[in-house]
């Protein structure tokens, strides 16, 4: 019966005593701007500072192809599309709780700017217009619409720790169950 204690204490402490919330998500997207603009992509990542925001530092993969009247405009994916070395130049916030990209100011707070000065395609939107960047030339949608995002949830992991306490509640579990019957 100790025994039985003891691996329950330590399941506990691994399960409980470095806690994070912190589950690797994918999501898919689409996006809808003014002048038959509109967009289709990826991310993925981790939400390490357990703020149910994801923002840019916590990306580890963004994909996306813009579109202008049904015609392709481009496909970046990354490391591209999440920093090309200089500071402000990738702005990504997407909240995870109710599953929307924040509205806002592109580069100081919480809107879009992927990619905006990197090569080939790029997207920005912030409080005064949205649209796509190609090359550092312009092909602007006016008016942000932020309704016009679409997020769906593709996969989330629960990360190896939980996995691990996960199957080892389980082992003890069988281990009491066992210990139980009578002979």
């Amino acid at each position: 019966m100790k025994n039985i204690t003891k691996m329950i204490l330590l399941i506990t402490t691994l399960l409980f005593g470095n806690i994070t919330n912190a589950t690797i998500v994918s999501y898919n997207f689409t996006w809808s701007g003014d002048n038959n603009l509109s967009m289709v992509g990826m991310f993925t990542g981790e939400d390490l500072n357990s703020d149910n925001i994801l923002r840019d530092t916590e990306i580890t993969s963004l994909m996306f192809e813009g579109f202008n009247n049904g015609s392709s405009l481009g496909f970046t994916t990354s490391p591209q599309a999440l920093s090309n070395g200089v500071s402000g130049l990738f702005n990504f916030n997407f909240d995870l709780i109710t599953q929307t990209f924040l509205d806002g100011h592109s580069i100081t707070g919480d809107g879009q700017l992927w990619n905006v000065d990197g090569t080939g395609l790029g997207f920005f939107d912030g409080d005064s217009s949205a649209g796509f960047r190609f090359d550092g030339s312009n092909i602007q949608s006016n008016t942000p619409n932020p309704q016009s995002y679409t997020a769906t949830l593709k996969s989330s992991t629960i990360p190896e720790p939980v996995s691990l306490a996960l199957l080892l509640i389980g082992i003890a579990g069988l281990r009491f169950y066992n210990g139980k019957k009578v002979s």
